[in-house]
């Protein structure tokens, strides 16, 4: 993150430029998710031949720091589910991978559910054409292995016409990221982006450990997402986050295989 401090609305914020994004998003169905969230939150929902879905988004990117704040280079990796929060379109992070020990004085200060992990880019732009040759994240831990690799079409998407088939919160200037807190409290921090202009992509490879295992997704099912979208570049402003109250204490509590990882490591 190349990042400098400004305060609005009372939050201490970082503006941030990532690189190298993606975001890969897969429709499941609505009952197998419903556990990984408090009873007292909602999925974003569609229906598909009758049955309620929802959304798993996997967003990767390089993120860029300065000596200013302390911070180093570092990938990392968002797995989130898409829910309805106080009326309006909002992310549930299940987790985060981060690829460096420069991000972990940062992020304990962060009290969000991550690991960390060996994460390695293999990228080859073209930007003469706006064009991925090579998009490639591979990452191994003892928490959330994953393969990734994808083909860019080079074509820009009109996120516009996509409104029918993805999640409303992936398609807002302005992103709210609600997580579960080590206390159990429920956390929440937003993210406002500029300049967002996907190109396609498909999928030559996928390979997520943490998906399969936890039955969100076969492993035939994560070669075939509803969505895939690289961009070389994105400039973003994050506010620091902040803790809404004890909802996370309410029914629900994230199953096993996402509860036993968090805060790991």
């Amino acid at each position: 993150m190349n990042k400098s401090r400004s305060v609005k609305k009372g939050n201490v914020s970082s503006y941030a430029d990532l690189s190298h994004l993606s975001l890969i998003v897969y429709e499941v169905a609505s009952e197998k998710v419903r556990g990984l969230i408090p009873a007292n939150f909602k999925l974003e929902e569609k229906k598909i031949d009758g049955r309620p879905h929802t959304w798993i988004s996997v967003v990767s990117y390089l993120d860029f720091g300065n000596v200013n704040d302390g911070n180093g280079c570092f990938e990392r990796t968002d797995y989130n589910l898409h829910i309805i929060h106080e009326g309006k379109p909002a992310l549930y992070l299940l987790r985060s991978s981060l690829g460096s020990l420069s991000a972990v004085a940062t992020r304990n200060l962060w009290p969000m559910p991550w690991n960390l992990g060996a994460m390695e880019f293999q990228i080859s732009y073209d930007k003469s054409v706006g064009r991925y040759k090579t998009w490639r994240l591979q990452t191994q831990s003892e928490y959330a292995t994953a393969s990734w690799e994808i083909e860019d079409s080079g074509s820009r998407l009109d996120m516009r016409g996509l409104r029918s088939s993805l999640p409303a919160s992936l398609l807002t200037a302005s992103s709210e990221s609600i997580f579960i807190r080590k206390d159990g409290n429920v956390g929440s921090y937003s993210t406002k982006y500029s300049g967002v202009s996907f190109t396609g992509g498909t999928i030559r490879t996928a390979q997520s450990d943490v998906l399969v295992s936890s039955g969100l997704l076969t492993k035939e099912e994560l070669q075939r997402p509803a969505f895939v979208g690289l961009q070389n570049k994105v400039r973003c402003q994050i506010y620091t986050p902040v803790m809404l109250g004890a909802e996370g204490s309410k029914g629900n509590q994230p199953e096993l295989v996402w509860s036993g990882l968090a805060y790991a490591s």
